[in-house]
């Protein structure tokens, strides 16, 4: 049964540890009573409020381990009532549980002291991850810069965090990429050299400025404007600034793209409508016995009605892209044998006449499936704008100019091309896209972000997208997303799921020298449905391994360390890395919750 303000939330220290108290506030009463008793079924004591005002009361005489608020209710939004309570000294968690997808309001919210943020409709998994971060919170010492990198770096917009001094604490990816910086540690000095920083920094409330700097896609400048929050810690004791960048120009770019998409969606959706309203009507006027003119019309019917579904799949694909970015398991995948099926799919399905794939043997960990309807969607879209059934060509190279890059830095271009110049009508790609199909262009622009990625039309009527060779660790994409989609399958299949770490040990300064051949050696060695991703050292590799057991893993394993010393001796290396590895998850002998693997990796 849940609790009431009444009810005492914390008891001597050893019972505190044992269960974790959450004080929950919410102006719809369902919602406050379903997260208390998911909360309750996960070992923690839920206290509902009704009054924001009470809530706050409380916290003086007790402060809970977690609060849960609304971010808009009547009484006090979330973005207040953190504040306040921050203000009066609490350093516990707080969550605000909301389904507004605004982002001005959810950046305020964290400036204003909030941990993180839960969607509605509530999704158990994601609650689940919520609750675990929250048990580890209670072991660590609270501060605003704790998991500052794992909550700003999702955000589109770009948000840096600094300390008292101006300094950067960390910067996500979108900052770096709006003020053309080249690591996080410079975005502050790209800051200033355009404004005052320590002005900014000196105002007590919250400031805002703009300022322009080149633009390194085109000519001129773009307009960036500036938002600093002033955080303070928990105890008061140190301050944090929390700068948000709107990128303007993006702003701009993405107005118009919706526009495009919205003049096709009217374009698209209206004329087919009407033309079936027609010959609706012009039935409903025919005599019966006019079989000939009902069949003609019934015909024109048919033809729009497919006409109108597939438009709608279209929409629907797009707006699906939008919440499927998070949802990527990146794997390893060996590209010529991938694009390979892909293009036969295309062939097979009759979207193209033929195809040509100049591909070398290249293995990248990247989205699989994205990476298929990339190709598939770059065909259609050729297939379109000709008007006919194309020849085309795939190719992948690395891109020009990254030969002796770190491989870290280095990105492969997938590029999908036909011969022809222009359409019958005398449009290029580009062209055709802006003006007629801007929501094809839209979705190859959210698979290639998806793929953490960028694509591009060039002059010469050639899709192409650009992917790290390396990426970057994502814990989403390569934990969390993985790990959900390999135990779904091992349960359907009734059989059993490991996660293997294996690292590299004594690589030293060749570690882009061994790369490449590990992931060769793993990809002909593991099994067909295992999967291979990144892990959070740079050295390291997690493998999700179904169907096997212990002793068949660590065959499977030496088999993996034997074919790498072999390709590195064939390629003359007298020295190389030994490899080690450990299970950290087995779902067989384990009786942990899927969702409980970040609590055991860490």
């Amino acid at each position: 049964m849940l609790g009431h303000p009444s009810t005492p939330t914390r008891d001597d220290e050893s019972k505190v540890t044992a269960k974790l108290t959450a004080f929950i506030v919410d102006d719809d009463p369902l919602m406050m009573e379903l997260l208390g008793i998911m909360l309750e079924k996960r070992f923690f004591e839920a206290v509902i409020y009704h009054d924001p005002y009470k809530l706050l009361e409380d916290l003086v005489e007790s402060a809970p381990d977690v609060i849960f608020s609304d971010l808009e209710m009547p009484l006090m939004d979330g973005s207040e009532l953190a504040a306040k309570a921050r203000k009066s000294g609490y350093s516990g968690a707080i969550v605000l549980v909301t389904a507004s997808r605004n982002f001005e309001k959810i950046s305020r919210a964290f400036a204003s002291g909030v941990d993180d943020i839960m969607l509605k409709p509530v999704r158990e998994f994601e609650f689940n991850l919520i609750c675990e971060k929250l048990k580890n919170r209670t072991k660590l010492a609270a501060s605003p810069v704790s998991g500052a990198k794992w909550i700003l770096d999702p955000l589109e917009q770009g948000a840096i965090l600094l300390d008292g001094k101006g300094s950067v604490v960390t910067a996500n990816r979108s900052a770096i990429e709006i003020l053309n910086a080249e690591s996080e540690k410079d975005t502050a000095q790209i800051i200033g050299s355009f404004c005052s920083l320590e002005k900014l920094l000196d105002s007590n409330e919250a400031a805002s400025t703009f300022i322009e700097v080149p633009d390194t896609q085109g000519s001129g400048s773009k307009l960036i404007g500036l938002e600093f929050h002033r955080i303070n810690d928990s105890q008061g004791q140190e301050k944090y600034y929390l700068v948000i960048l709107n990128d303007f120009s993006r702003w701009k770019k993405m107005d118009e793209l919706h526009t495009r998409f919205a003049t096709y969606l009217s374009h698209g959706l209206r004329t087919p409508l009407t033309a079936a309203k027609n010959a609706v009507e012009i039935l409903s006027r025919s005599s019966i016995n006019e079989t000939a003119g009902s069949e003609k019309f019934i015909s024109l019917l048919k033809r729009n009605i497919e006409k109108l579904t597939g438009a709608l799949d279209e929409v629907q694909k797009i707006f699906m892209l939008e919440g499927e970015q998070l949802n990527l398991s990146r794997e390893l995948v060996s590209l010529r044998r991938e694009l390979k099926a892909s293009l036969e799919d295309i062939e097979g399905r009759g979207i193209v006449k033929g195809y040509k794939l100049k591909c070398s043997d290249m293995t990248v960990i990247t989205g699989k499936r994205k990476l298929g309807e990339f190709v598939s969607i770059a065909a259609e879209t050729i297939s379109r704008w000709l008007e006919e059934r194309p020849y085309i060509e795939c190719s992948v190279t690395r891109k020009e100019g990254m030969k002796y890059q770190p491989q870290e830095k280095q990105r492969v271009k997938i590029s999908i091309r036909t011969g022809r110049r222009k359409s019958k009508y005398g449009l290029t790609l580009k062209e055709f896209l802006s003006l007629y199909e801007a929501h094809r262009g839209l979705v190859l622009q959210r698979i290639g972000e998806a793929l953490d990625g960028e694509v591009s039309i060039s002059s010469k009527n050639e899709i192409k997208m650009y992917i790290p060779f390396d990426p970057d660790y994502c814990k989403e994409k390569d934990l969390v997303n993985p790990l959900k989609v390999m135990s779904d399958r091992a349960e359907v299949e009734g059989t059993s799921l490991y996660l293997v770490n294996l690292r590299m040990v004594g690589a030293g300064g060749k570690l882009d020298r061994f790369k490449p051949i590990l992931l060769e050696s793993m990809y002909s060695v593991l099994p067909e449905g295992s999967l291979v991703s990144r892990a959070e050292r740079p050295w390291d590799y997690g493998i999700f391994i179904i169907g096997l057991e212990a002793d068949e893993i660590e065959t499977l394993m030496e088999s993996v360390r034997e074919r790498f010393a072999l390709a590195c001796s064939d390629g003359w290396e007298e020295l190389y890395p030994t490899l080690k590895w450990h299970i950290t998850y087995n779902r067989e002998s384990s009786e942990t919750k899927i969702d409980e693997i970040l609590h055991l990796t860490s």
